[in-house]
Parts: C-alpha cells; sequence; structure tokens
C-alpha cells in the first residue's frame, strides 16, 4: 500500500530494535515485537519509524559492524519479518527508514575478507588501502591506519570496522543496488 502524502514530515520515533520490544520472549527485542507495537505508535502520532542498523552484523548488537547488507541480523528476525514489518507499518500509514551504514563495513564481511587475503583481489579498491602507513593521521585521538596482512587499511572508528572507498563508482553503485 502507498503511504499518505506527507508521513515523512510527521512525528518520527527512532528505534533500536534489540532494546524495544520482545517478540519471541528470548529477552532480546526484535522485528516480530516492534510489529506488535505499531498500533501503540500509530496511536502516538508517529508517522515515520527511523531503525537503527537491522542487517547481520559482527558486533551483534548496535549493528554498525556489517557483515551482510542484504541480511537481518538472526536475532532481530527474518528478511520475511522485515517485510512484514513494511507491510503491516505502511497498512496503519506509518513510513520505514532503516540506518543503512554505507561508511564501513565489518572486517568479516566477504569484500573486506577478499581484498585483506589478496592484494590483487578485483575487490581491493573497494576499500582504502596502502603498501605502507600514511603518517601524521589522527582521528578520534587515535591512528586510522591499521596493518593488515597485505598491507594497512583505513578505519576511522575501529579496527574491526574498515571504510568503504566511496570514490569508487563501483562501491558506490553495489550499495544503491
Amino acid at each position: 500500500s502507498s503511504l499518505p502524502e506527507g508521513w515523512q514530515h510527521g512525528a518520527f520515533a527512532e528505534i533500536y530494535v534489540r532494546g524495544y520490544a520482545d517478540g519471541n520472549g528470548d529477552g532480546i527485542g526484535d522485528l516480530r515485537g516492534l510489529i506488535g507495537k505499531l498500533d501503540y505508535l500509530k496511536a502516538l502520532g508517529v508517522s515515520g519509524i527511523w531503525l537503527m542498523p537491522v542487517t547481520r552484523s559482527g558486533d551483534h548488537d548496535h549493528g554498525y559492524a556489517v557483515e551482510d547488507y542484504r541480511d537481518i541480523e538472526p536475532a532481530f528476525g527474518t528478511l520475511a519479518d522485515f517485510d512484514e514489518l513494511l507491510k503491516q507499518a505502511h497498512a496503519r500509514g506509518i513510513g520505514v527508514i532503516v540506518d543503512y551504514v554505507i561508511n564501513h563495513s565489518s572486517m568479516k564481511h566477504p569484500l573486506f575478507r577478499a581484498t585483506a587475503e589478496d592484494r590483487n583481489s578485483p575487490y581491493r579498491d573497494w576499500y582504502l588501502w596502502q603498501d605502507s602507513a600514511p603518517q601524521g593521521w589522527k582521528i578520534f585521538d587515535k591512528d586510522p591506519w591499521n596493518k593488515g596482512a597485505t598491507g594497512y587499511y583505513f578505519s576511522q572508528f575501529s579496527s574491526g570496522m574498515p571504510d568503504w572507498n566511496l570514490k569508487n563508482p563501483q562501491v558506490m553503485a553495489w550499495h544503491l543496488a
């Protein structure tokens, strides 16, 4: 179903799924639990929900160390649960936006692993690699260049979350696909 015009200009609720509503009794918030709260959110006047990352991640918590951009963190449910959330939210006139982590992935992401293991990988330029560590860098009071088996990779937040090379048009096309 289509959303009412202007839904995006109304009140939004930012939802940290893990801590919001447990739908299966395991003590962890999930998409089914969130679906069960949509009537409540609608009654509050919410016209949109903003989901913090729900993709499968290496940290299994806040979700910013993305391992698979095209799957749901297992503790939160499945892609079918996500589809049902969209269907149920839209049926109530509630839009859904997701926090899509575009600037970095988990170091366990298959594309990063391919670049870390083989400097001749066709994906090498999808991340920021140098043969030697550039000098004089400080971000958040630390050097963002980390030693890997095949060179030094850039990660501004933590060594476990290497940054994508967003100047590479293939990276952008992959994220937009």
